[in-house]
């Protein structure tokens, strides 16, 4: 295998706009492990699947999937399954709490084939057999492994994955490609992973239909309590309009896809938890030249956003999105500060925290009244 390998797979299965969140989601870990952010480095867990059977009420049945990050070269048993989390064992298990407080079935998936390698000529030939898959239910604080075909077994049939793209969008995109280079293997191989469980399993092997498919990002952990806030990571340029009919007005604003809003809400509203939107802030130039980080809280989309959605680019699986605004000025700059604990207690309650913007627009606004 080789870096190529990894590359064409994303190629083929990656809109282009999926792929600059994939070079959002990798600098924002180099951050993590070397950069401004490497301080809390402890504090970070992937990102996750989040499925749901295709039916009247799906919205009642959501699973959050854990990817495992490595291909094994065995079939993973209950007792080594936490040696095989490592690192990650502590973290998982209080995101595996946070979620399965939300009424949310989490899974970890493990994939394992006889070589332990990935089998890309077969894949190539969207044969996705050479990797089995196992999967470990969270129960009672702990991982249980369970047949996987008997649990999907009365989930609907569906058609395989379709294609979201032409591998030329890709090609004419040298910037991307080059960025991916430089992504040690064993990173390519996590979101090569990640994305094979639901394109080569959930689709092409067991061929199930789900509902409203999204992923999260990542996780940051506070050290000191329980909380968990999920991260949605996007590479973006600002976008200027300026209006001049019945007076000019110039607007600056990022965009979020409405369904990330919609899969946060669901995630957080049960324990009244937060969540941040992570903005890799780039020029428009073709090489994307870093600007800098932003954030927004979960809080601050639901008190700033725009209320008539705009049409949006492509999204994960290749369909129309649809975009809210979100004003530029309501971002903040993401620093070294933003995920220190105190930091993090101080936006835990999305409650307390929608609260305190509320007051601060109520002051603005009595403010502009007596001019």
């Amino acid at each position: 295998m080789s870096k190529e390998d990894y590359i064409n797979f994303l190629k083929t299965w990656f809109p282009i706009n999926k792929a600059k969140g994939l070079i959002a989601q990798i600098s924002f870990e180099n951050e993590l492990e070397s950069g401004f952010l490497k301080k809390h480095n402890q504090k970070f867990y992937p990102g996750c699947w989040v499925v749901s059977p295709k039916s009247h009420d799906s919205n009642k049945f959501r699973y959050v999937v854990s990817v495992h990050e490595t291909l094994i070269d065995h079939d993973p048993q209950e007792a080594e399954i936490d040696s095989l989390l490592g690192r990650n064992k502590d973290n998982f298990y209080k995101v595996a709490k946070f979620l399965s407080n939300a009424s949310l079935g989490v899974i970890h998936a493990v994939p394992f084939s006889a070589t332990g390698t990935i089998d890309f000529s077969r894949i190539n030939s969207d044969d996705f057999t050479s990797v089995v898959w196992v999967l470990f239910f969270y129960e009672d604080g702990k991982l249980v492994k369970k047949d996987a075909a008997k649990f999907f077994s009365n989930w609907r049939s569906g058609m395989r994955p379709r294609k979201p793209q032409l591998k030329q969008k890709w090609d004419d995109d040298t910037v991307i490609t080059s960025k991916l280079m430089n992504v040690s293997e064993e990173k390519l191989e996590a979101f090569v992973l990640k994305e094979m469980f639901y394109t080569g399993y959930l689709k092409s092997i067991i061929k199930i239909s789900t509902d409203d498919p999204y992923d999260v990002d990542a996780f940051i952990l506070s050290s000191k309590t329980d909380d968990v806030f999920p991260l949605e990571l996007k590479e973006k340029s600002v976008v200027y309009k300026e209006y001049k009919r019945g007076g000019k007005i110039n607007e600056h604003y990022f965009g979020i896809d409405s369904g990330r809003i919609s899969c946060l809400e669901r995630i957080c509203s049960p324990s009244d938890s937060n969540a941040f939107y992570v903005v890799r802030e780039v020029d428009d130039s073709k090489d994307r030249n870093l600007i800098g980080w932003k954030v927004m809280t979960l809080s601050g989309i639901a008190m700033g956003s725009s209320w008539n959605a705009i049409s949006g680019g492509t999204g994960m699986f290749g369909s129309g999105t649809s975009t809210v605004k979100l004003p530029y000025g309501e971002f903040e700059d993401l620093s070294e500060s933003t995920f220190d604990d105190e930091s993090l207690e101080k936006i835990s309650s999305r409650s307390k925290t929608t609260k305190k913007i509320a007051e601060q627009y109520d002051a603005l606004r009595k403010k502009n009244e007596s001019k």
